[in-house]
């Protein structure tokens, strides 16, 4: 479903032509305005979490609000892009955030409590230091995981593991 959605988009509007506003939040809505585009979509007032977001939308679609989410955004882009999406094309949709691997997590404590460190962030400049970590873990008396999203992470995580001898 999603290249078939990917595809249809890209033939019928490009990028400069239509901005689609799935938040409907006040803060979405305002950067969805300032995205040059001919079309800005969103919510109306009763639909939009924050019903002042219907404000910054040229084109605005009523969907109930008390709709599942899913739901929600489909038709929002079923709208918008003038296409039929079926409830069958959602309920056969294939994961494509999932990995394929099976995972246990024999490391989470019944007993104690779970604090997961992640020591990656955007910038190196706002991460923790390794040595924090590992000093942190001494200080408190509960079952450290380490967690991590990329392979720099990954480094820093098997560093914490390393000279942590609390952290898992």
């Amino acid at each position: 479903m999603e290249y078939r959605i990917q595809s249809i988009a890209y033939d019928r509007w490009n990028a400069s032509q239509l901005v689609i506003d799935l938040q409907n939040l006040l803060k979405s809505a305002v950067i969805s305005r300032v995205i040059p585009s001919d079309n800005t979509i969103g919510l109306d007032r009763n639909s939009a979490r924050e019903g002042i977001a219907s404000i910054f939308y040229n084109q605005m679609f009523t969907i109930d609000h008390s709709s599942n989410i899913i739901m929600r955004n489909t038709t929002i882009v079923a709208k918008a892009l003038n296409i039929k999406i079926l409830q069958t094309d959602i309920k056969n949709k294939k994961p494509f955030l999932y990995f394929s691997k099976k995972y246990t997590f024999n490391a989470i404590s019944n007993k104690k409590q779970n604090i997961v460190l992640v020591p990656g962030a955007s910038y190196s400049s706002k991460s923790y230091p390794v040595k924090y970590f590992s000093e942190l873990s001494t200080q408190i008396d509960a079952n450290f995981l380490v967690i991590w999203g990329n392979e720099e992470e990954k480094l820093l995580a098997e560093q914490i593991i390393l000279i942590s001898p609390n952290v898992n």
